[in-house]
């Protein structure tokens, strides 16, 4: 009888639940800080914490090298990420998430102010989403990853999967 029962279960639970994994490019944007100037773990920490929360939500993840910027890009989509884009695009992710680090200067140290993270289309290059978020406010490393972690679960929620 047992038997008999496991079969059919096995099979509701494997075609009874979508699975949704999408392929998803991370790329880095830092401002706020001029070129030679270290800003510390911030950066990696804040991809980190985001690429690890798509991954635990299923998703494939890559990520390309961290591009910094003199000051913050006035356009929706900045032209200093078109190569990036085009990589992931190429490359079969079928959204780029772009997660720009703004930077403060606050008792001599470098910490970061804020997180944009805008998640675009690879396939129409559209916008579909995006939220800022506090950033710089963990008094240790640890506890900001931990923020960054939060922050990529609230966001994987946005992913569009095809």
């Amino acid at each position: 009888m047992f038997k008999k029962l496991l079969v059919p279960a096995l099979v509701f639970i494997f075609t009874g639940f979508p699975v949704s994994a999408a392929m998803v490019s991370f790329l880095v944007v830092e401002t706020g800080i001029e070129n030679g100037v270290d800003a510390g773990e911030y950066s990696t920490l804040w991809e980190d914490g985001l690429m690890g929360a798509f991954f635990d939500a299923g998703h494939i993840v890559s990520n390309g090298a961290v591009i910094r910027l003199a000051e913050f890009p006035q356009k929706e989509f900045p032209d200093e990420i078109r190569s990036d884009y085009d990589e992931a695009s190429v490359s079969g992710a079928e959204s780029l998430v772009l997660i720009i680090v703004e930077y403060k200067v606050e008792n001599k140290k470098i910490k970061p102010a804020s997180v944009l993270v805008r998640i675009f289309s690879t396939s129409t290059q559209e916008l579909q989403y995006q939220e800022k978020f506090p950033a710089g406010d963990g008094a240790t490393l640890e506890e900001e990853y931990k923020s960054a972690k939060q922050v990529g679960k609230a966001v994987a929620r946005h992913l569009k999967v095809r």
